[in-house]
Formats: structure tokens, sequence, C-alpha cells
């Protein structure tokens, strides 16, 4: 299912008040992470 970006942010944030909510702040970090698409760690740079 594709939805616009607009939608898509309100969604998110609606997930991410209800799990403030429910006091689950393991999920509600994975959400703020699902957003910005960075949730792998940074690579080591290639040793010379």
């Amino acid at each position: 299912m594709i939805m616009d970006r607009e939608k898509y942010e309100v969604e998110l944030k609606r997930l991410y008040d209800d799990a403030i909510k429910a006091k689950d702040f393991r999920l509600a970090f994975d959400i703020l992470t699902i957003g910005r698409g960075d949730t792998q760690r940074p690579s080591r740079p290639r040793p010379r």
C-alpha cells in the first residue's frame, strides 16, 4: 500500500503517541528511526 508522505508521517506520529502512552519507549524509538531510515549503524571505514 503506497501512501503519500504527509499521510505516512501523520500515521507514524499517531503510532508514536500510542507507544508513549503505553510506556513502550523501545517501540517509540523504533518508530522514530523508521521515519529516518538510518536504523543501521554507520559502517566502519575500511582500514588502508
